[in-house]
């Protein structure tokens, strides 16, 4: 059985990764540009070392923690719930899952088991 986050997980791939999600939110994508060099919070705007991200798309807030993956910061981000999120995620990303095959789904299931 496939879930919703694996099925939105491969859709992302598709689409060119994280980025490209991150690419419709201004200042989560201003604050990827940086690299993972600290600046300003993206959703406060305070403080000038508060947050980060890393190269696989994950941040880290001072005042948070660590934000696991996109779907985590994005849920932070539009304080919305992961699954509201993975509605906005299919959105940004065309809204059709019907191109995502098992296939898809186990790709990106290989390369997590892959990079741990």
């Amino acid at each position: 059985m496939r879930s919703k986050i694996e099925i939105v997980k491969a859709l992302v791939e598709q689409r060119g990764g994280f980025v490209a999600v991150y690419s419709a939110y201004p200042a989560l994508y201003e604050a990827l540009q940086r690299g993972d060099r600290q600046g300003p919070c993206p959703k406060t705007g305070s403080g000038k070392t508060k947050f980060r991200f890393r190269k696989d798309g994950s941040a880290y807030h001072n005042d948070v923690g660590n934000l696991g993956d996109y779907i985590e910061v994005l849920s932070w981000y539009e304080g919305k719930s992961k699954s509201d999120i993975l509605d906005d995620i299919i959105k940004v990303c065309g809204g059709d899952l019907s191109c995502v095959s098992q296939r898809d789904i186990q790709a990106i299931k290989n390369n997590q088991l892959q990079n741990r």
